[in-house]
């Protein structure tokens, strides 16, 4: 009874840990921006990020 309770907290522990992976590729951008306030952020390859607000935008 006991290693079958042990697998069942193991199992979902590893079912929680990939929940909130996907959680954060799914809402990653948008929790992103709703910290920052911008209204896009695009990532390039290097390292810099292109930002916008309205019809403004920046590179970070």
């Amino acid at each position: 009874m006991k290693r079958i309770l042990t697998f069942l907290v193991s199992l979902a522990m590893v079912l929680n840990i990939f929940s909130a992976f996907e959680l954060n590729i799914a809402y990653g951008e948008e929790a992103e921006l709703l910290c920052t306030g911008y209204d896009s952020i695009y990532y390039f390859q290097d390292g810099r990020a292109r930002v916008s607000k309205g019809d403004k935008y920046g590179f970070i």
